[in-house]
């Protein structure tokens, strides 16, 4: 007879070839099942919060919707979802406050970033614009941005061209490209380093053409000057930023077609302006990465340090510790070399950052180790890639202090989440997955005020939802419903639905089907009920591998010990848990509230050559399991 215990869960689920590695160290911390649970900052197991419905949307859905956060100049949240028209959400309670016309014929390629009270928007095909509250209201505009960044793309021999300077009037002796209208006019002396002229070209025609003065030119011929011409980075022609992010108070833009590696840092504090200037450290930035093979830039992220994800490589934009970056001290360093998903934006905590390897199907750690201002990656769901679904979204949700959880939420495509709970000090690295109820596909997730929110959509029908997760919530969809004289509850968005959860004061009132958009249930008549859907709850333990010569054995489990939080009614191998057993309280004794105890089930199962416990829960109830313990007998095959 041998005992196994387990006290921790720190290690997530695990995938199927790893069920047999007991040689793995993390063995007996991790579960071959941890459905809809999380995992806590001590290594305990818990039921994941449910959802709360917020409200309906019922303008045509295209499928492709995305939700973000903006504010007001009063702080004030709201939520914006993106789909053929900005739809602006209040909060509380949830209200259609505004909708602004879109020139985004879908979301994809969209990047955005938030700034205060504005949302910059960027896409390749489009100049960059911003969501912004105005005082009064929320407006949508492109972004004026002035002067453009300037790049010289080599492809116009201006030094062929001789020039003649009067004011701010430039004469040449041919013309010049039509491409270079908001680019930049920059001369030089003829035998010293210092700029003696700059200026953002504002007109072109057959004759020359005409500058905004950012350096007062001297008049006169300026043939044997160095001058240089230098045409927008971005427009029309060369392809729009994709992109965005506020950093160090610059406003950042990035990969655009004609210069898929490149990297444009507006002017400190001045998020418009893009004039380089004679490269002050408040003037704008503009670098290429030159690396070959590093394929365009996929995604910009603010840890840390100013972190640059291409398709091959991620670097970093090395300065001094806790030195802002300048045009003289930008400069970038390769890290790693996995290539990211562009499917996914990075999020960081802290000094931590985490993104999606390019296949999708795995979750590094991109971690400053302040030693040569270096970076590691590290493969964090090595042992959970089946968790890993090529995501779509990631977002962050904070620990409210150092005694409380970290959660990233990765969104996959068939609408389910992978939860990565992680608290480096305690060695909690896990990932779990979330599905929710049959009837519910989640399209998008962003965390607003530090709250997830949750943009939905039922199968059996077109509304749009609205939810959140709530820590006293135990179902999904969940909301209290007008109980009329007659028990009907008029409950349209679940129509069609077989099995909607009811609740009163804590009383289960069981399953039910919504027909005719009706339950009815005389009991509840003139009440407030509480309606919802449940999710299926599962941990299963890893199997015990040990016992003498245990490759001939078969095992059966003799006794098993539960030792579990606030909960209620729960099955261990499939028998019910509805009571306290532990110093000689009686059994079947019925409670209304969770309870705090230790669950011992004798003979649990039967013979199997691999046996584990497998506790499970489809009722709206708590469950936080803290430890698991079982005796195993063994027996010859």
């Amino acid at each position: 007879m041998a005992i196994v215990r387990q006290t921790s869960f720190k290690t997530g689920e695990i995938d199927a070839l790893q069920y047999t590695r007991s040689d793995f160290p993390e063995y007996m911390t991790a579960a071959q099942s941890l459905k809809n649970m999380e995992i806590t900052v001590t290594g305990t197991a818990q039921k994941r919060s449910g959802t709360l419905l917020l409200g309906l949307i019922e303008n045509p859905l295209r499928g492709d919707e995305k939700i973000a956060q903006i504010r007001d100049r009063n702080n004030n949240n709201y939520l914006v979802l993106i789909s053929d028209k900005f739809y602006v959400y209040d909060l509380n309670p949830l209200t259609l406050k505004f909708i602004i016309n879109s020139p985004y014929p879908s979301t994809e390629g969209l990047d955005w970033a938030n700034d205060n009270d504005s949302l910059i928007f960027v896409h390749n095909n489009y100049p960059p614009a911003r969501l912004y509250f105005n005082g009064i209201d929320f407006v949508f505009e492109i972004l004026n941005i002035y002067p453009l960044p300037a790049y010289d793309f080599g492809d116009f021999d201006y030094t062929r061209i001789t020039f003649n300077i009067s004011e701010d009037r430039i004469k040449t002796s041919s013309p010049i490209p039509q491409s270079y209208l908001w680019g930049q006019f920059l001369a030089k002396g003829r035998s010293v380093e210092d700029l003696i002229g700059c200026g953002v070209i504002n007109s072109i025609d057959a004759y020359g053409f005409t500058v905004d003065m950012h350096i007062p030119f001297m008049n006169g011929d300026f043939s044997g000057s160095q001058v240089s011409l230098r045409e927008p980075a971005f427009s029309s022609l060369a392809g729009w930023p994709s992109k965005v992010i506020y950093y160090q108070n610059r406003l950042w833009f990035a990969s655009t077609a004609k210069l898929p590696s490149g990297i444009f840092g507006s002017k400190i504090n001045r998020p418009v302006n893009f004039d380089v200037g004679t490269g002050k450290d408040s003037e704008a930035i503009i670098y290429c990465i030159g690396q070959e093979d590093c394929g365009k830039i996929l995604w910009l992220n603010g840890g840390k340090q100013l972190e640059i994800y291409t398709e091959n490589y991620e670097f970093s934009c090395q300065q001094g510790q806790d030195q802002p970056l300048t045009p003289s001290t930008f400069n970038l360093k390769q890290q790693s070399s996995f290539g990211v998903s562009e499917k996914i934006k990075p999020v960081t905590y802290m000094n931590d950052s985490y993104f999606v390897a390019k296949k999708g199907n795995s979750i590094l750690n991109f971690k400053y180790q302040g030693i040569g201002q270096s970076y590691l990656a590290q493969n964090v769901s090595m042992a959970s890639q089946h968790l890993v679904k090529s995501p779509t979204k990631a977002v962050l949700l904070r620990g409210s202090d150092a005694s409380q959880d970290n959660f990233i939420y990765f969104l996959n495509p068939d609408g389910s989440l992978t939860t990565f709970q992680y608290a480096t000090e305690m060695g909690l690295a896990a990932l779990t997955p979330v599905f929710f109820n049959e009837n519910i596909r989640v399209l998008d997730i962003e965390t607003i005020n530090n709250s997830v929110y949750l943009f939905a959509k039922y199968k059996n029908n077109s509304y749009g939802i609205l939810e959140m997760y709530r820590d006293f919530v135990l179902m999904d969809s969940a909301a209290y419903v007008d109980v009329n004289s007659d028990g009907n509850m008029y409950i349209p968005y679940l129509d069609g639905v077989d099995k909607v959860q009811i609740t009163f004061e804590n009383q289960d009132f069981g399953l039910h089907a919504c027909q005719d958009k009706i339950i009815n249930i005389p009991a509840l008549a003139s009440k407030k009920a509480f309606v919802g859907l449940n999710f299926d709850v599962e941990l299963k333990s890893m199997y015990y591998t040990g016992g003498p010569d245990s490759s001939p054995y078969k095992k059966f489990i003799t006794k098993a010990f539960v030792d579990y939080y606030k909960s209620f009614d729960f099955y261990v191998n499939g028998k019910l848990v509805n009571y306290q057993f532990y110093d000689g309280i009686e059994k079947n004794t019925i409670f209304k509230e969770a309870q705090t105890g230790v669950a011992i089930i004798d003979y649990v199962g039967g013979w199997h050559k691999h046996k584990n416990l497998t506790i499970t829960q489809k009722a709206p109830y708590n469950l936080h399991i803290i430890s698991i313990a079982y005796q195993i007998s063994y027996s010859k095959i």
